[in-house]
């Protein structure tokens, strides 16, 4: 009874609830982080995990809504079947539901793109850290379309994002330095002092077999990806490379910007970043 009237008081219904939507969702490590995370800047808010098949997530998002849950972080598997209820959630780098509780009259949920937000300001400290600037961004989707008018309007919301960042090492960066490909064995590295180019892989179905980057270049995952051949193929990569950034530590990046948004608490990149590791170490 204590436990019932202390959750009365947190929310006006209940405490926080975030659901993590998976199909699979066993081996994904995002609830730990959570829990970890939250743990550590002393939140109060339930996580839970839930294998949902794309014919069940359509009903599962609406009883969410009912219920009140305070957000739903939604895999890769999971985001065609969510555009049903939130249109933009199958586009790749949106991951995230937040509930909007304040507008009866509004959709109920928010779309939000935290990969979108992140991935500029950390490829920024990476070539901070260098000293140099970006020659040319290598943005890999192997299901990009490569028509002239879809690269134009994809070369176009990557910059807007890479400026919204506000990173000096991107200072004056332009279309014409952007290049979408579907595989990396048509990239160019240039081995300028300078500067250094920036390799994203943003979507990949298959791990690739034979690919040697170049020490120069600085390379980011952002694929939510816990395979274990996906993640042994980037753990070998991030020995190898100068500098690189694995899905995983990109999901850390992403979660600490997560507290922050719906908690107004910061909570360390570091600290999701160990409990993700932790947990696929198991």
């Amino acid at each position: 009874v204590t436990y019932f009237h202390a959750s009365l008081n947190m929310d006006g219904t209940t405490e926080p609830i975030i659901a993590i939507i998976g199909h699979p969702i066993a081996g994904n490590p995002t609830q730990f982080a959570l829990e970890t995370g939250f743990a550590a800047a002393q939140i109060d808010c339930r996580v839970l995990s839930v294998d949902l098949p794309p014919d069940r997530v359509s009903a599962a998002i609406a009883g969410m809504d009912a219920m009140n849950f305070r957000g739903i972080w939604i895999t890769p598997s999971c985001r065609a079947a969510s555009s049903l209820v939130a249109p933009q959630a199958s586009l790749p780098l949106l991951d995230f539901l937040q509930h909007r509780r304040d507008a009866a009259s509004a959709p109920p949920w928010t779309t939000l793109s935290l990969k979108q937000r992140v991935w500029p300001g950390l490829a920024g400290d990476l070539l901070d850290r260098r000293s140099c600037h970006c020659r040319k961004l290598w943005w890999i989707d192997d299901r990009a379309g490569l028509s002239a008018d879809d690269l134009h309007a994809q070369r176009t919301k990557l910059v807007e994002q890479i400026h919204a960042a506000n990173c000096d090492s991107f200072s004056a960066f332009e279309v014409d330095q952007i290049e979408i490909v579907n595989t990396p064995t048509g990239i160019e590295v240039d081995d300028d002092l300078d500067n250094a180019d920036v390799i994203i892989w943003a979507r990949s179905k298959n791990v690739p077999t034979q690919w040697e980057p170049s020490c120069r270049s600085i390379i980011i995952d952002l694929n939510e990806n816990w395979d274990p051949e996906h993640l042994v193929f980037w753990d070998g990569i991030k020995a190898v490379a100068g500098d690189c950034l694995r899905g995983a530590d990109v999901h850390a990046a992403c979660l600490s910007l997560l507290t922050k948004l719906l908690f107004d608490r910061h909570v360390d990149p570091e600290v999701f970043q160990d409990a993700v590791d932790e947990y696929l170490a198991v």
